[in-house]
């Protein structure tokens, strides 16, 4: 869960919660991951080679939740499925992503070691 504190006309509370990938999904990953490591090197460094990338970033059994496994709130009052601080909030979480990968493996509650 992504919690965030967005300034507007008033500070608000925004909460992001990402469903945990399904265990078989997860186990799926690392299997066809495993054969796919291109640098133990750029792995101990913290970066993904873009064979593993295309793996963990593939629409359907990746790591990234589909619309479905996301949900938000936000304290504001706007009576919109989505406001503008959910969507400052998404956008936060994709920057922090851009600059830190790994950090989708805590977002979705699995081990990024493994």
């Amino acid at each position: 869960m992504v919690t965030s504190l967005v300034s507007g006309s008033a500070l608000y509370d925004v909460r992001v919660t990402v469903v945990k990938v399904p265990v078989a999904r997860w186990k799926a990953v690392c299997a066809d991951c495993s054969g796919a490591i291109d640098s133990v090197i750029e792995l101990l460094q913290g970066r993904l080679s873009s064979a593993v990338m295309a793996r963990i970033c593939h629409e359907t059994t990746g790591l990234f939740p589909a619309p479905t496994e996301i949900a938000f709130s936000c304290s504001c009052p706007d009576w919109a499925g989505m406001c503008k601080h959910v969507a400052a909030t998404l956008y936060g979480i994709g920057a922090r992503l851009d600059h830190q990968p790994d950090l989708l493996f805590t977002l979705r509650q699995v081990a990024g070691d493994d």
